[in-house]
């Protein structure tokens, strides 16, 4: 599943909300973290498909709770392995009775990212563990998809030197023959098994997202 933020809200792509005017009952530390990067349209390209690490984008408006917030800005401190941003509903799209609306994103170009749903939760006492799993999940998907990357751009270097052996069939060539089979062999093989480990991470996300 690969795309872009700004079709997401039409897609109902990897969008979970609270509810309409849903808040936090517990109380906010006031000693709050520092506030989430702005993400704009403008900015997306940068923030989102450009970023090195797996993305939790959050969506709000002007009614959204504050303790919602509270909770992304604290485990952006929590989670360096991860960014965290925020971005406004109203420029995206979002329908206000979707906010807040979570995102997960793993970059794997400067073009596109992979993306999933999950289930958003904003019980304090589990959301470290709920974030914590999204993040592993999105990596894993990165990790994957830039594997097959690399494979599909060695098949792609490889290719025409093997279509000239098998155009051309020398008998000395036939050891570098053999030996280009089987080097694509095991390329076409780590481009399945990161397809699988991919579906793997779509699958299990799908068993906590909403339908």
């Amino acid at each position: 599943m690969i795309g872009s933020f700004k079709t997401l809200a039409a897609a109902a792509l990897l969008a979970v909300s609270l509810g309409s005017g849903a808040c936090l009952a517990q109380s906010v530390n006031t000693d709050r973290p520092a506030p989430l990067t702005v993400v704009t349209k403008a900015t997306y390209d940068q923030e989102i498909l450009k970023a090195d690490k797996p993305v939790i984008a959050i969506v709000v408006d002007g009614n959204s709770c504050s303790a919602v917030e509270a909770l992304f800005e604290k485990a952006a401190q929590d989670h360096p392995e991860a960014r965290f941003v925020k971005a406004d509903a109203a420029e995206f799209g979002v329908p206000a009775d979707k906010v807040p609306v979570m995102f997960t994103f793993a970059p794997v170009s400067s073009r596109n990212a992979l993306m999933f749903k999950s289930k958003f939760t904003a019980d304090p006492a589990t959301f470290d563990a709920f974030i914590t799993a999204r993040i592993e999940a999105a990596a894993k998907a990165n990790a994957a998809q830039k594997s097959i990357n690399e494979a599909q751009a060695e098949v792609e270097k490889t290719i025409p030197r093997w279509q000239e052996l098998y155009q051309n069939m020398r008998d000395e060539d036939k050891a570098e023959r053999i030996a280009l089979n089987d080097k694509l062999s095991k390329l076409m093989q780590q481009m399945a098994d990161g397809h699988r480990a991919i579906a793997e991470v779509l699958e299990s996300e799908r068993k906590v997202s909403y339908q």
